[in-house]
């Protein structure tokens, strides 16, 4: 018996996280790592090592990313939530992103990260 092939509209249609036999279960590290490729436009930083990064959570394939921005008033914020989405979406098995800003607690860099910054 030959298999039935999708058409495809139906392929296009399906969530990429199901396309084909994989079934990719998504982790933090992941997470992490594509955030390491998100870069604060104006200090020229991942925001992982900007520490702005609070949490992340993941149920499934849906992922949430809890983060504050430098200040609140910061200008690329809009900016750099929307470029945490996508660079999240790019994992195997990301259905949702889901980015929470939070300023409690108030960004403060670390004495590690200032030393890193000059600011020391």
């Amino acid at each position: 018996m030959k298999p039935v092939e999708k058409s495809p509209l139906v392929e296009s249609m399906t969530p990429l996280s199901t396309r084909g036999a994989v079934n990719t279960h998504v982790t933090e590290a992941q997470v992490r790592e594509v955030l390491k490729q998100v870069e604060d436009p104006e200090l020229h930083m991942d925001i992982i090592t900007l520490e702005l990064v609070y949490g992340i959570q993941i149920t499934k394939g849906n992922v949430s990313v809890t983060m504050t921005l430098t200040t609140p008033a910061c200008p690329y914020g809009p900016m750099l939530i929307e470029m945490v989405k996508l660079a999240v979406r790019k994992i195997p098995g990301v259905e949702t992103v889901d980015v929470k800003v939070t300023f409690d607690p108030v960004w403060q860099p670390s004495e590690d990260l200032k030393a890193m910054m000059g600011l020391l």
